[in-house]
């Protein structure tokens, strides 16, 4: 009996035996689950903390003490000890000797009479009135006039430290602190002149005190370097060079910064040279003369430039100010 393929039964396409092909690879067994021994295990669900960043904790407030009535109660010591130590220099005598004699035993061009010396006295009063009112609130509030206190305080120990000098013969010493105190208080008179919120009588008295500390300093250094300073020029001509530098700092103290204190002081002062060397040296007094007139030649025009006050328009200039030209009108000009 013959058989044929279709008696033979063919095994199933679809169910194909992979057992000889071995164990299943492990990519094709990982669907995602976990294994059993670690399914009896709890699992939690883990939710993501945002990040947040701390925010500094603020710093408690440091309360910084502020002193600024120091700055004027110490120049204002200091004052009263400038006053006392010239009064000794001037009045009395230490070393055997005082201020004015080793000035006049030095034969200088420039010295003035004893009178112009004594200024002194009016100008530690304007100084004593400017510190008072500098420790009240006005002054306090005042930020220019406040930042003159340290450099005030400097200035006036540097005073003292040329009177000083002045009694004991150290040369040297006495021309570097007068003209450090030159410096010091022309800085103070300067940085007073840029305080705009002081006005009327509070401005004049610190502009005038200051200013007159200013002159009076600058006559003081004037004198202490030709005391000291060999002169090529000769005494007379080293004179006229030094009287010309002053006329021209007084006029530009007065004329561009206004304030004709400071050469109200150099006036005073060329008056005292041309009565101290009139019957010594005529030649320097008559320089003297004329430096004196110019002085208050820039004096009158200083004032003159301080009183003056801007006068309002006419009516007839206001009414043309939106015509621009004859010909030709602006456009905010009537029709």
């Amino acid at each position: 009996m013959s058989t044929t393929n279709d008696d033979v039964p063919q095994p199933d396409k679809r169910q194909a035996d992979d057992s000889d092909l071995g164990p299943e690879p492990d990519w094709l067994l990982d669907d995602g689950s976990e294994p059993e021994e670690a399914s009896t295990q709890p699992q939690t669900a883990l939710i993501p903390i945002p990040h947040v960043e701390a925010e500094p904790l603020p710093l408690p407030p440091t309360q910084k003490k502020e002193h600024p009535w120091l700055w004027g109660l110490v120049p204002l010591v200091l004052v009263g000890v400038v006053g006392l130590v010239a009064w000794f220099s001037t009045m009395q005598h230490l070393n055997n000797t005082s201020v004015w004699n080793e000035l006049r035993q030095e034969s200088i061009a420039l010295l003035p009479a004893r009178w112009t010396m004594l200024m002194w006295w009016i100008i530690l009063s304007l100084l004593l009135i400017y510190l008072i009112w500098s420790m009240t609130p006005a002054g306090r509030a005042a930020t220019h006039i406040r930042r003159t206190g340290p450099a005030l305080v400097a200035a006036l120990v540097s005073s003292v430290i040329w009177v000083v000098s002045q009694i004991w013969h150290w040369h040297e010493v006495g021309l570097a602190s007068i003209a450090i105190t030159t410096v010091l208080v022309t800085a103070c008179y300067l940085t007073a002149l840029l305080e705009k919120s002081v006005a009327g009588w509070k401005r004049i008295l610190a502009v005038s005190s200051l200013g007159a500390a200013s002159a009076y300093s600058l006559m003081l250094w004037v004198i202490t370097w030709e005391q000291h300073w060999q002169q090529p020029l000769g005494m007379r001509g080293t004179t006229v060079v030094v009287v010309l530098i002053l006329v021209f700092v007084a006029a530009l103290m007065s004329l561009v910064l206004k304030d004709p204190v400071f050469s109200i002081v150099l006036a005073l002062w060329f008056l005292g040279v041309a009565q101290q060397q009139w019957g010594t040296d005529k030649a320097i007094s008559l320089t003297a003369i004329v430096a004196l007139i110019f002085t208050v030649i820039i004096v009158g025009l200083s004032v003159l430039l301080t009183i003056e006050q801007p006068r309002p328009m006419p009516e007839s200039t206001t009414a043309r100010r939106g015509r621009t030209s004859f010909f030709r009108k602006s456009p905010n000009s009537a029709e």
